[in-house]
């Protein structure tokens, strides 16, 4: 943040208006450069303006939300996401069952980054076409009768079941927040 941010603030852009730092996932700053951080954040020059982008803002310090004006973005809807990434697909030459597509976007909870991740990795296969069969390693799906089954053994309190359901849920790869929602 000293090095790279603070010092190179001070100096004003050379062709445009204004010199635009965009820091993400500002939550994993430290403490110490949260402090060098917060003097800048406290007057900026009037050539700099600061984006600070985050998923976990209760990790950001009071003293620099307070400095900050905050816009809250929403997930994108379904309908749009998969418009989106059937484009990427389609530059890409590939084509993906709608399936895999339903399965990427459940899997990112409406952020696109994540999905983009989801589908980056699917296409990393190799194949031209992409079923649920050929990303199966990568996106495994979770069992309606493991769900039937968990459910089963909480309502008869037999946690040591239940446990037991998790543990071969877990193993088999599945997300256990998205086997959860």
């Amino acid at each position: 943040v000293r090095e790279n941010i603070i010092e190179n603030a001070q100096f004003k852009p050379t062709t445009l208006t204004y010199k635009v730092f965009i820091i993400d996932e500002v939550h994993m700053l430290s403490t110490s450069a949260f402090n060098a951080l917060l003097k800048t954040l406290e007057e900026p020059p009037s050539h700099i303006v600061f984006i600070l982008a985050t998923t976990e803002l209760h990790k950001i310090p009071d003293t620099i939300i307070s400095r900050c004006q905050r816009f809250s973005f929403s997930h994108i809807s379904q309908d749009v996401m998969k418009k989106y990434l059937k484009s990427v697909a389609k530059k890409e030459s590939i084509t993906i069952d709608d399936s895999v597509l339903d399965h990427i976007i459940t899997k990112s909870d409406g952020c696109v980054r994540d999905a983009i991740n989801s589908l980056e990795q699917a296409m990393a296969t190799g194949e031209s076409h992409i079923t649920s069969e050929s990303v199966s390693f990568l996106l495994p799906e979770s069992v309606s009768s493991q769900s039937a089954e968990f459910i089963s053994a909480i309502s008869e309190n037999n946690t040591q079941s239940a446990l037991a359901i998790l543990q071969n849920i877990y193993s088999s790869g599945i997300n256990l927040i998205h086997f959860t929602d």
